[in-house]
């Protein structure tokens, strides 16, 4: 689009929105793509819903988030952008804690 142009703060909110939007609910449509209308199955004791959970964990992304923002934007205010969207993905574990208590994901005694 000729004309617009990138803000730092939109590579922010779209790397965060990725990691706490797109990796949980990625990760549970998928499994259940699998469980259900594949007919593949979950693990013993496993339900759909812990699938989001586990989606929430993922969206921890620091790693390859942060590598990729190094490797996709010039070195600059987009690019620190792009990483403080990474760094700022911790709230997932705060979203994956509030997931397990209101899905009543428990920890199994085996």
């Amino acid at each position: 689009m000729r004309g617009a142009r990138f803000r730092p703060l939109d590579a922010t909110w779209l790397v965060l929105a990725g990691l706490l939007i797109g990796k949980p609910f990625g990760i549970w449509f998928m499994g259940w793509l699998a469980a259900k209308p594949l007919k593949l199955g979950l693990p013993e004791g496993m339900k759909t819903s812990d699938l989001f959970v586990l989606g929430s964990v993922a969206g921890i992304g620091f790693t390859v988030s942060l590598f990729i923002s190094g490797v996709a934007f010039d070195a600059g205010p987009v690019q620190d952008a792009a990483k403080m969207g990474a760094l700022l993905s911790f709230a997932s574990a705060l979203i994956a804690f509030a997931a397990a208590r209101v899905f009543g994901v428990d920890k199994r005694a085996d």
